[in-house]
């Protein structure tokens, strides 16, 4: 939801280190400020690789140039409109992937439940 990106820090995580979002569904308030938090794990994966190359070490693997965010289909024009609105589309570093997950109403049960 809002504001999420702003308390990984919080907790002692680094925003570099996020290679992957799980979205569950597309309420306002579990998607609401995805497009900031993925502009804010952008920079800050673009300053770790800016801060690798200054100091001559190679980057770490894909988790510092791909963000992956998972969710339910709609997912892919949410993430695109609101990184759109943030102006991320500009300025980002690094390659964001989409995976739209599809269930049966068999498979996921009436509440989520099997």
């Amino acid at each position: 939801g809002e504001g999420s990106h702003r308390q990984l820090p919080t907790a002692g995580q680094d925003l570099a280190s996020v290679h992957s979002i799980f979205i569950t569904h597309l309420h306002g308030d579990h998607c609401y400020g995805l497009g900031a938090a993925l502009v804010a794990v952008d920079g800050a994966k673009a300053a770790a690789l800016a801060e690798a190359a200054e100091a001559g070490r190679a980057p770490d693997p894909a988790w510092l140039t791909d963000t992956r965010v998972y969710g339910p289909p709609g997912l892919a024009e949410l993430v695109y409109a609101q990184v759109v609105l943030t102006g991320g589309v500009q300025t980002l570093s690094t390659r964001i992937w989409v995976t739209e997950l599809v269930c049966t109403q068999a498979e996921v049960g009436s509440h989520g439940t099997p």
